[in-house]
């Protein structure tokens, strides 16, 4: 001690040495549980990081879960069969193609469901970007279009493959028609075909239709059933020839004989069955008479005809046509009788 008023005592002095000590004391103190606040947050944000990124792994892993079965589902397979590809830089960056399996499971379901077209017939076209397409491989289209052509033409009696224009593209056959320069070669086939079964028809009578879809409307013409309806009764009549159209007339049931050739039918029948007429003698205007709904002939001609038979069947008597007699029955014919004393 100097005694100088100015000095503090030593026990103030110990008490500020104290202090500083407290507080440098708890300056460590709190700098030290700063410092371990400082670390469990460290261990907090890295702890909460982690799960944030394995949070984002688990959603990340359930959506391509979830665009792979949709994936799988657009395209008609098991999601097994469909494989993701990473195509970016980033983990988003993903798209799906089929597997080998899919594509065997997609050809097949497309060859399926189109006609003609087989599984090696068709490929698959896959990008994880731009998705996946099943189509017909270029180079097997036009074996394709053969195939079409020959099964095609194998279900109709007069159209060959050469007959058919086949259009295949990369969804299949898109068209099958019969071609514009064949179709008259089809139609003769097919007249060719009608007149063969039936003797009266001839091919120019049958009308044929075929457009691009093929054969539609087969039959008769008008003036062909007129034509073959003249062949028939110039084969059942005995005329040389039936005009069809001024010989023929139009019934309920087809055609029949005008009246007029019902009148030379009639006459060149007498002529043929009985001796008394030759060919071309009898005049079917005049010489003939109706009986109802056919033709006979006059009395007279009659009477003569009678008296010709008759005369050939009695050798030792000579028989003239006064020497019979008609007598008139049911339906106008006449019935003829002889007798020696009939002198008229």
């Amino acid at each position: 001690m100097s005694g100088n008023d100015s000095e503090l005592p030593a026990e103030s002095n110990s008490e500020r040495l104290r202090d500083r000590a407290t507080s440098a004391f708890q300056q460590r103190k709190q700098q030290a549980e700063a410092a371990a606040d400082g670390v469990s947050r460290l261990r907090d944000r890295a702890s909460t990081a982690f799960q944030q990124r394995r949070q984002q792994a688990e959603s990340f892993r359930e959506q391509l879960a979830a665009r792979r079965e949709s994936f799988a589902g657009e395209l008609g397979i098991d999601d097994g069969m469909v494989e993701p590809i990473q195509f970016g830089d980033r983990d988003t960056d993903v798209g799906f193609v089929p597997t080998a399996e899919g594509r065997g499971e997609l050809v097949a379901d497309f060859a399926n469901e189109r006609p003609f077209v087989e599984p090696g017939d068709a490929t698959v076209q896959a990008d994880p970007r731009e998705g996946t397409r099943t189509m017909t491989a270029p180079s097997a289209r036009d074996e394709i279009g053969t195939r079409a052509r020959q099964e095609t033409a194998g279900t109709s009696e007069f159209i060959t493959g050469d007959d058919l224009d086949v259009a295949v593209g990369a969804g299949g056959v898109e068209s099958i028609q019969t071609a514009p320069d064949r179709r008259d070669d089809i139609a003769d086939r097919v007249q060719q075909s009608v007149a063969s079964q039936d003797e009266f028809t001839q091919p120019g009578d049958v009308g044929v239709d075929v457009t691009a879809r093929g054969i539609t409307d087969v039959g008769l013409t008008d003036t062909g059933a007129r034509n073959r309806a003249a062949r028939e009764f110039t084969a059942a009549t005995p005329l040389d020839d039936v005009d069809p159209q001024t010989d023929l007339s139009g019934t309920e049931g087809g055609f029949g004989l005008t009246t007029t050739a019902q009148r030379r039918a009639a006459a060149r029948g007498f002529e043929d069955t009985l001796d008394t007429f030759g060919q071309g003698e009898l005049n079917p205007a005049t010489d003939l008479r109706q009986t109802g709904d056919s033709f006979g002939l006059t009395r007279p001609l009659a009477r003569e005809a009678a008296a010709d038979e008759i005369d050939q069947q009695l050798p030792d008597v000579a028989v003239g046509p006064s020497d019979i007699e008609l007598e008139e029955v049911d339906g106008g014919r006449f019935e003829a009788s002889f007798s020696t004393e009939v002198s008229q």
